[in-house]
């Protein structure tokens, strides 16, 4: 899951999510429950590599 995503201009911009979905789905994941998932997946890997960044300035 984590080569599904996005870089923008300033780095990390979220998940590919049509792409996730398609993954999770062939791993027999029922999209309904992905989709409830996903935000929060993607909320949780923006915040951590917020932190990786402010971590690495601070150095």
């Amino acid at each position: 899951m984590f080569h599904q995503r996005r870089i923008g201009p300033g780095g990390y911009a979220g998940l590919d999510m049509p792409a996730c979905l398609a993954l999770l789905q062939a791993q027999g994941i029922p999209p309904d429950m992905a989709v409830l998932l996903l935000p929060h997946w993607e909320a949780g890997l923006i915040e951590a590599i917020a932190l990786r960044r402010k971590e690495e300035d601070s150095e």
